[in-house]
């Protein structure tokens, strides 16, 4: 029996030259009597043209995805899948027989199978997939980059070199750690970037290259050196760009939390119980791509989802109700961009010597009001429920996920059912998504990875229970699952993920890892 199977609608996607995406036809035939219901939808970010051919953010676009990007089949949660018609306006045509009750949506990005178990009423049902670096980049030339000198028209002078230099790009949203760096700072272009895929910059889409010199004071790592510029055609390797440079300034970052933060590093270990890790926890604030996209990216590697974000400033720990202290330097070439605060905690454990790092706990995101002299109203909500006492259950058998690790689980011929209970006397999630991971052990520790095999996403969070059709399981094969609860999608009840708002919230509580037999 199927009750329960879903999507990540927040996973990095992009189009086939992003992704390589492999042949994804449709094998089934069409369901009957279809009519346009739903829809899948890329989010992007809109940007202005100005003046010389640079580029402005201005908001977000939401465009259908194409249909030769994904593959998209229907059902009902009990029963099969069969090929969904696909309209030019990313509508997705469903038969009768499914409307009025729960159906099952599945689609294949970027070689990971998805699937959303919804019940949108009609032209309502939107799932959305950010692009944050948009379509149709040329190419990264190998060995391209960027030559970068600080510049000055009055004293100080600028300086010579970075002590703890960090480059960044936004539009391809990536950062490049440098460390001690004489003028002209060389900045590699050809690496994959934290979100999206590897593209060329382009000052036209309002991308910029900015080097920030940092130095650590007080447990926080600051600004106190910046510039930035508008991204200049990397044709080449070396392309010399110079930045206007800007020294340490009066600007301040307050925040304030809806829980004493001292709290959820102990409630997140208590959800882990026996899984508890080694524990970090870290606040930072800085530029980020448009609010109203949805934020999170979670990678096919495991991490944890994370905005794209150039830091201005990091500090140890939580800064409650007091000021970043030095103050920092701000890129004032970003001030179209918006501001976000960043309260992460994590708690890291592997499943054996060799095994990959898994990464459980929380991000929570605060927008910065539109007056840059506000920073102090960035409010942190750190309330949102993480998930507890994940079990798996198969025809006659049953297995603790919070027992122990690499335990044999005979996953039968049919279902298997995955429950879990959430956190109560806090803020509820407004859906819920579990990713299955094959768990890639090497005595090489950089062979040691996570493998997304498949997401399940659900907005009905009254019954956190997902339901895996048995052949996704393979033989002598090591999985984990990621439990994930989300905030800040308010309408996600309604099936439309369009909606983002602040305090944006996610959970992530790794289970013991499992094997199938």
């Amino acid at each position: 029996m199927r009750s329960a199977a879903v999507v990540s609608l927040f996973a990095v996607a992009g189009c086939n030259q992003f992704f390589g995406l492999e042949d994804t036809h449709i094998r089934d035939a069409p369901p009957p009597n279809a009519l346009p219901y739903a829809s899948l939808l890329y989010a992007v970010p809109k940007v202005e043209t100005l003046d010389g051919g640079l580029g402005k953010p201005r908001g977000v676009s939401f465009v259908p995805v194409p249909a030769g990007d994904v593959a998209i089949r229907v059902g009902p949660p009990e029963g099969p899948l069969a090929a969904a018609e696909y309209g030019e306006n990313g509508e997705i045509k469903v038969f009768e027989a499914l409307i009025g009750q729960p159906w099952r949506l599945e689609y294949t990005l970027g070689g990971v199978v998805h699937e959303l178990l919804w019940n949108p009423p009609r032209d309502v049902g939107r799932a959305v997939v950010p692009v944050f670096g948009g379509f149709g980049r040329a190419p990264m030339p190998a060995g391209a980059g960027y030559a970068v000198t600080p510049k000055r028209s009055s004293p100080p002078s600028a300086p010579a070199s970075v002590t703890a230099g960090r480059a960044f790009t936004t539009g391809v949203w990536a950062t490049f750690e440098l460390g001690a760096q004489a003028a002209p700072v060389p900045v590699r272009l050809d690496v994959p970037p934290r979100i999206g895929g590897v593209g060329r910059p382009d000052a036209s889409r309002a991308d910029h290259v900015i080097l920030v010199d940092y130095l650590d004071a007080q447990g926080c790592t600051l600004a106190k050196g910046s510039g930035a510029a508008a991204a200049p055609d990397p044709g080449g390797a070396s392309v010399p760009l110079e930045v206007p440079w800007a020294f340490t300034t009066n600007d301040v970052a307050f925040f304030t939390y809806k829980e004493t933060p001292v709290f959820t590093p102990l409630r997140l270990a208590g959800a882990l119980g026996t899984r508890s890790g080694t524990e970090a926890t870290f606040t930072s604030f800085g530029y980020t791509a448009e609010v109203g996209m949805p934020p999170f990216a979670p990678d096919a590697r495991g991490n944890l989802p994370l905005p794209p974000l150039v830091e201005l400033a990091r500090c140890t720990g939580f800064v409650a109700n007091t000021p970043m202290n030095p103050v920092y330097a701000d890129v004032i070439a970003l001030e179209n961009y918006p501001r976000l605060a960043q309260a992460l905690i994590t708690n890291t454990r592997t499943s054996s010597p060799t095994g990959p790092e898994l990464r459980s706990g929380m991000v929570a995101l605060a927008s910065s009001p539109d007056d840059p002299t506000q920073n102090n109203a960035l409010q942190l909500e750190l309330r949102a429920s993480f998930a507890l006492a994940p079990r798996l259950a198969a025809p006659g058998v049953m297995l603790d996920l919070g027992l122990s690790d690499q335990a044999a689980f005979p996953t039968g011929t049919t279902t298997i059912d995955l429950t879990f209970e959430l956190e109560t006397g806090v803020a509820q999630p407004d859906f819920l998504e579990v990713t299955l991971y094959r768990v890639q052990s090497s005595a090489d520790p950089a062979q040691r990875r996570l493998v997304a095999e498949r997401v399940y996403v659900n907005a009905n969070v009254a019954a956190p229970k997902f339901t895996i059709d048995a052949d996704v399981l393979a033989k002598g094969v090591e999985y984990v699952f990621a439990l994930r609860t989300y905030n800040g999608r308010p309408n996600a009840n309604t099936g439309d993920f369009t909606v983002v708002t602040y305090p944006q919230t996610v959970t992530t509580i790794f289970t013991r890892t499992f094997i199938a037999q």
